[in-house]
């Protein structure tokens, strides 16, 4: 594949730069792939990391550009690489965000004020947060594991009703253990939303699930 996806699909990179505040870091350091790769620490930890020019984390939530329509909820802001994608996005008419550390959110008011402007955001653990949209997706999570990814997931679609849920990295998880488990990727998908109660999560095909897979994991694919 020769043409960038992501440009056909309207992908605009939010504003990246070292910073240094507070609890906050953003480093810009030389990646193990040979190109550079910016990432944000939270009081020292690691919570994000995006490469560039290859924008692998845009490429990991294609899946989520895709379901965005109407009011869409996203939990966690990051780099606001999704974020700022969505709002390219015209089937989305209104984007709320649910970010509970202030100071990312401070970081974006200085180096990415548009956001603020064309999107709600909202200084709040999403775990606690109630409401309706039409579109959720979510990935604020850290350190935890899918299991507790999963079990996260369910609980909050108690609290905010929606029509279609999707959550990262549903997609990796999917490709790295359909096999395992001797089922192709849909089957896979339909035991994981029957194990863990994410009704909310739409019916898709086999094909789409193909496409959630390569797209994950387009910028590694198509290296020289």
């Amino acid at each position: 594949m020769n043409i960038d996806f992501l440009d056909y699909f309207y992908y605009k990179e939010p504003k990246i730069v070292e910073y240094h505040k507070d609890n906050i870091d953003v480093v810009i350091r030389d990646g193990e792939l040979g190109e550079k790769e910016a990432v944000l620490y939270v009081d020292g930890n690691q919570w994000t990391a995006h490469e560039m020019p290859s924008k692998s984390s845009a490429t990991q939530v294609f899946s989520h550009y895709w379901f965005a329509r109407g009011h869409t909820i996203c939990t966690g802001l990051g780099f606001g690489v999704r974020e700022n994608w969505l709002l390219n996005k015209k089937e989305v008419t209104e984007l709320t965000i649910l970010e509970k550390n202030q100071e990312v959110i401070d970081y974006h008011l200085e180096n990415n004020p548009h956001i603020f402007q064309y999107a709600e955001v909202i200084p709040v653990d999403a775990n606690e947060y109630k409401g309706k949209c039409d579109v959720l997706l979510l990935d604020h999570y850290e350190t935890e594991t899918f299991d507790e990814m999963a079990r996260m997931s369910s609980k909050i679609l108690k609290n905010i009703e929606c029509e279609v849920a999707w959550m990262w990295p549903i997609e990796d998880i999917i490709f790295q253990n359909h096999r395992e488990h001797n089922m192709t990727k849909l089957e896979y998908y339909e035991l994981l939303k029957k194990e863990y109660d994410l009704s909310k999560f739409p019916k898709v095909t086999q094909e789409l699930l193909d496409l959630f897979t390569y797209t994950y994991h387009f910028s590694y694919l198509n290296r020289d």
